[in-house]
């Protein structure tokens, strides 16, 4: 018949397997879990490297020094343009020579004021233009440069992150190792895992009310023997 030391290495097989079987169930899902937050973080590394190479590229567009250079020399001239000592300059032009302000050697506005009215206003509105360009890329340059800013510090936490889901991950596998060299019929899957829980539950049941059913005719047949003495 069964002996207590067969009914309580059942039990204890029992109880051993359950208890390995909800580590695995655990331990897979949190490696299901690991593995979702890498493919999360590894896409959005992707994302923001990709924005920022688009910025960097955006940024290579300006011509901030340019316009400042312009806007900077078209101001010069137009302050002398529209400074009192402008007829003087206009009266002291001699053909050939360099004018100081536009650098032509041929000087229609000194005998044309009209000319030169006209002149001074397309000066001004071309000066209005590339101010509004600078102000516009500084802008733009200021704006991108904060958010490539903001991505590369994003982009370092996520680097952190990645290490140390991937520490995560070799100490999980190393955890599914010691299950699987148990269990080697047991599949890495946390449903086909859970699907076994019933039946190992059940088994561990049955092996105690087994070991608990020996032990009271055990009783019985100590009392019996106690009577009959």
């Amino acid at each position: 018949g069964l002996s207590v030391e067969y009914l309580q290495k059942a039990l204890g097989k029992s109880v051993d397997n359950l208890n390995d079987l909800n580590s695995a169930i655990n331990i897979v899902g949190f490696i299901n879990g690991l593995n979702g937050d890498l493919q999360k973080n590894l896409s959005r590394k992707s994302e923001l490297e990709n924005e920022n190479q688009k910025i960097e590229a955006a940024l290579k567009t300006f011509r901030i020094d340019d316009l400042a250079k312009d806007v900077e020399g078209l101001q010069d001239a137009f302050s002398i343009l529209t400074s009192k000592n402008v007829e003087t300059l206009r009266e002291s032009l001699e053909e050939g020579k360099r004018c100081p302000v536009c650098g032509s050697v041929h000087h229609d506005y000194k005998a044309d004021g009209k000319k030169l009215d006209s002149a001074t206003s397309a000066l001004k509105n071309n000066l209005a233009e590339k101010k509004a360009e600078l102000e516009k890329q500084r802008k733009e340059e200021k704006e991108l440069s904060s958010k490539f800013s903001n991505n590369t510090g994003e982009l370092n936490s996520i680097a952190s992150s990645i290490q140390n889901i991937n520490e995560s991950l070799k100490d999980s596998e190393s955890k599914w190792s010691v299950i699987e060299s148990k269990h080697s019929d047991w599949k890495k899957d946390k449903n086909a895992l859970s699907s076994m829980l019933d039946e190992f539950t059940s088994t561990k049941d049955k092996c105690e009310k087994e070991l608990e059913s020996f032990n009271k005719i055990q009783k019985e047949i100590q009392r019996l023997d106690s009577i009959k003495d």
